[in-house]
């Protein structure tokens, strides 16, 4: 019945198909669809293993693959893969794989979905890369745990507009809003943090609309932390508080009504949310935005 198909309808077909799905199912079929295969330009693939990028699907679509994710640990060669735009990572990336990313000019999209609790530091350069505007086109990223390191040197990443990070060191959320002038969206979480400052030193973020706070061990975050938080994004339209069930932070405190009455005069949704378990992941294109509270709200 395919052959029955135009071939820009083919195309728009094969491009929700995995190269492994494409190569298996159609190349050598026929000169036509072999030739169909051999035009296409923006397709996924899924490496399970470090084999499979030496698999002849991943060798005859390698500069056509503009979607790849990698779930395994082992280490990986993106070389051939220069025309990747979405990369998701299994794990934290050593400083091998780091570099190898660094060479993917067209990156907009990097996710790495792994939770862990390795810190980036000199060992391990994706952070710099990115916060360095390494990658000119990037607009969402999700990193795992980021510290200040005097080694790295912060730049200006006007391309990044969602971002997802975690931090033990409450100075990286103001570090990010300065080097992060068109960020719309920033999912946050703290951990095993103590908050030691009482004011920052930084122009309030002008363009910032959606902030999510993901609290896990703080024991001493309070309303007078939050107040200190919202004092640089004064145009939210969306912030959420989410905590473990299990912690015992007074988050529900009442004094939270009038800062966000002070510092949100935007403000549209408002929720504080438990959680059971860690977080996973957090990016998105768009929250849920139906109702103006949350599960365990003021």
């Amino acid at each position: 019945m395919l052959e029955h198909f135009s071939n820009e309808l083919l195309i728009e077909i094969f491009e929700y198909l995995s190269v492994q799905d494409l190569y298996n199912g159609f190349y050598d079929l026929n000169i036509r669809f072999t030739s169909i295969l051999a035009s296409l330009t923006n397709l996924w693939g899924k490496l399970a293993s470090n084999k499979d990028a030496l698999l002849p699907a991943f060798r005859f679509f390698a500069s056509c693959i503009t979607m790849l994710d990698v779930d395994y640990e082992d280490p990986i060669d993106l070389s051939l893969f220069h025309a990747i735009r979405s990369l998701r990572l299994a794990r934290e990336p050593d400083c091998g794989i780091s570099y190898s990313i660094l060479a993917l000019s067209n990156l907009e999209r990097l996710y790495v979905t792994n939770h862990s609790s390795m810190i980036f530091e000199a060992k391990n350069p994706l952070s710099a890369f990115v916060f360095g505007n390494y990658f000119p086109r990037l607009h969402t990223c999700q990193l795992s745990q980021v510290k200040l390191n005097k080694d790295y040197k912060w730049s200006i990443v006007p391309s990044l507009r969602s971002l997802c990070i975690s931090t033990d060191d409450i100075l990286v959320y103001t570090q990010i809003l300065q080097s992060c002038p068109s960020l719309d969206q920033l999912c946050i979480e703290f951990t095993n943090h103590k908050c030691m400052v009482s004011s920052f030193d930084c122009t309030p973020h002008q363009f910032l609309r959606r902030l999510n706070l993901y609290i896990q061990y703080i024991r001493l975050i309070n309303s007078q932390t939050i107040d200190l938080l919202l004092s640089v994004v004064p145009n939210l339209i969306y912030f959420s508080i989410n905590r473990i069930h299990n912690n015992r932070n007074p988050l529900t405190d009442d004094s939270l009504v009038p800062i966000l009455h002070k510092r949100l005069p935007k403000l549209r949704h408002f929720h504080i949310n438990r959680m059971y378990y860690r977080l996973v992941t957090i990016l998105s294109d768009s929250d849920d935005d139906s109702g103006s509270v949350g599960d365990d709200d003021l």
